[in-house]
């Protein structure tokens, strides 16, 4: 913990020298963050990426080769989200994916994940009446430039019901 003076602070409206730091750190004293004005551009893009975003299209997908599409209600801060159905990973870090998609009749199939445009597949069965969401979640360890898509199972339509078809992709670290 660093003691600081009322007199030692700079008066309101001073701008700081460049060696000013401000040290940030948890209770639990197992992180820190060191800031200065020199690093503070490096220290503010250290955000943790998001992205979210809906579908309310009645999309066509043949199995295992449509790539399904979400381009409504787009929250892509870091611009990380390209043609409506890629994830450009722009950092390594272990991102978090659920994403639902919502057929208009009855198939029990997935949703998956594509790494790399289907070098590793992830995906679990899901459905089984009309309408029903096929829902997924993975962390994924990815690489800078690492690439997300997804496909569906079967052939089908996709409901054009934007709550039931979303995806969100959050770093966690």
């Amino acid at each position: 913990m660093v003691d600081v003076k009322i007199g030692d602070l700079p008066p309101l409206g001073a701008a700081p020298a460049a060696d000013d730091m401000l040290e940030i750190k948890d209770i639990s004293e197992t992180k820190s963050l060191s800031i200065t004005m020199a690093n503070l551009a490096e220290a503010l893009s250290n955000k943790l990426i998001y992205f979210s975003a809906r579908s309310n299209i009645g999309q066509v997908l043949t199995a295992n080769v449509t790539l399904v599409e979400y381009s409504n209600n787009v929250v892509d801060p870091f611009n990380v989200w390209t043609g409506n159905n890629t994830f450009t990973a722009p950092k390594t870090a272990k991102y978090t994916v659920v994403a639902t998609c919502a057929t208009t009749t009855a198939t029990r199939s997935a949703l998956r994940a594509l790494v790399d445009a289907g070098n590793h597949v992830y995906g679990a069965q899901a459905g089984g009446s009309a309408s029903d969401i096929s829902m997924f979640s993975y962390t994924f360890n990815l690489t800078i430039g690492q690439t997300l898509t997804f496909i569906y199972g079967a052939s089908e339509t996709r409901n054009a019901t934007g709550f039931r078809n979303m995806i969100s992709i959050k770093e966690v670290g």
